[in-house]
């Protein structure tokens, strides 16, 4: 616990269709970007994240997917929502030498309604795993604050917590 408090990043990661934002808790540092990946369509290489991803959409044979864009669920794509989430994660340790894996509170704030299936809290789950996470908690509800986060005390009364730690 000692370890974990003094030299473990904590990150809220909230999910939306079009917008990823990934909050460093501890230090403050914020990444928000469009989850949009661009895709080289002849050898399945990734060539952009983010805005730049669009930036890119009129070479030919580059084709942009969203792998949080679906009508009914959070995730279309797990792939390439993972790959939009490692890459948010590297962009806030970009410039240390050295960082643990961190916990994350992911939070999807958009396709929620009725609560999410096992099956989408295992793609969460294993989303968050896949980008560098030791930890995963799963918050469903209000948005929380920094303090709810460090404390670990979830307004339960405001939403849902999924823990398999």
């Amino acid at each position: 616990m000692f370890y974990e408090r003094f030299f473990t990043s904590i990150l809220y990661i909230k999910l939306r269709e079009n917008l990823l934002t990934v909050k460093n808790i501890k230090s403050g540092e914020i990444y928000e970007d469009d989850p949009a990946v661009a895709i080289d369509n002849d050898n399945k290489t990734i060539l952009a994240v983010g805005k730049q991803a669009h930036s890119l959409k009129t070479k030919n044979n580059v084709v942009i997917v969203n792998g949080f864009s679906h009508p009914r669920l959070i995730i279309n794509d797990f792939l390439i929502a993972e790959k939009a989430l490692q890459y948010a994660i590297h962009k806030m340790y970009q410039n240390r030498f050295w960082h643990s894996s961190p916990i994350t509170v992911i939070h999807p704030m958009e396709k929620v309604e009725g609560g999410l299936t096992s099956i989408e809290r295992r793609a969460l789950r294993e989303l968050a795993s896949g980008a560098g996470a030791q930890k995963v908690f799963i918050w469903v509800g209000r948005e929380l604050t920094d303090d709810e986060i460090i404390s670990r005390n979830y307004p339960l009364s405001a939403g849902t917590l999924f823990d398999n730690n």
